[in-house]
C-alpha cells in the first residue's frame, strides 16, 4: 500500500533506529518539515513500545487502553519521549504488520488531547537534555530532480 501523506499526529509503522539497531515499530509523527521548495519532506517521529521501562514516568507516556484499542496497538503501550528519529519521507515506512489494521498504510491519528500531552512531555525532555535524536540520512541531495525542486519518485 502507498504511504499516507505525513501529518502530525499520524501513527505509522517505521523501521526505527535505536542504539544502532533497527526495529519495525509503531511511531507517532510529531513534526513535518518541507524543504527544497517542498520537494523533500522531513518527518520527526517518536517510538511506541509495548515494553514498560523502569524510568517511564520521566521518559514515556502510557497510551490509554481506549486509544490503543482504537488504533490497533497492544493494549499496554507507551510513547517514548526521550528518543526520536527524523528522516526523509517515506524512507523505511511500512504497512501495519498485524492486528485489526494489518496491511493498512497507518494506524490512524492519535487523539488531539493525547498528542498535546506528548508534545508537552517531549518539550520537557528536550529542555532537560533527556532526549536523543537520530537523523536518518537516506536522500541523495545530489540527485538532479531534487535540485530542480521536484518530488522524488
Amino acid at each position: 500500500m502507498a504511504p499516507p501523506e505525513p501529518k502530525k499526529g499520524l501513527v505509522i509503522q517505521y523501521e526505527y533506529e535505536w542504539n544502532g539497531a533497527q526495529k519495525s515499530r509503531p511511531c507517532l509523527i510529531v513534526y513535518v518539515a518541507k524543504t527544497h521548495g517542498e520537494a523533500l519532506v522531513r518527518v520527526y517521529v517518536l517510538p511506541i513500545t509495548s515494553a514498560q521501562e523502569a524510568d517511564e514516568e520521566a521518559t514515556a507516556l502510557e497510551i490509554p487502553a481506549n486509544i490503543c484499542r482504537a488504533l490497533g496497538l497492544p493494549k499496554r503501550s507507551w510513547l517514548r519521549t526521550d528518543h526520536r528519529n527524523d528522516f526523509q519521507w517515506p524512507f523505511d515506512v511500512k504497512d501495519v504488520p498485524s492486528g485489526p489494521k494489518k496491511g493498512k498504510s497507518s494506524y490512524g491519528f492519535m487523539p488531539a488531547g493525547f498528542y498535546r500531552s506528548a508534545i508537552r512531555r517531549l518539550a520537557r525532555n528536550l529542555d532537560g537534555s533527556q532526549h536523543t535524536a537520530v537523523r536518518r540520512e537516506d536522500t541523495d541531495l545530489s540527485d538532479p530532480k531534487l535540485r530542480k525542486g521536484k518530488r522524488p519518485t
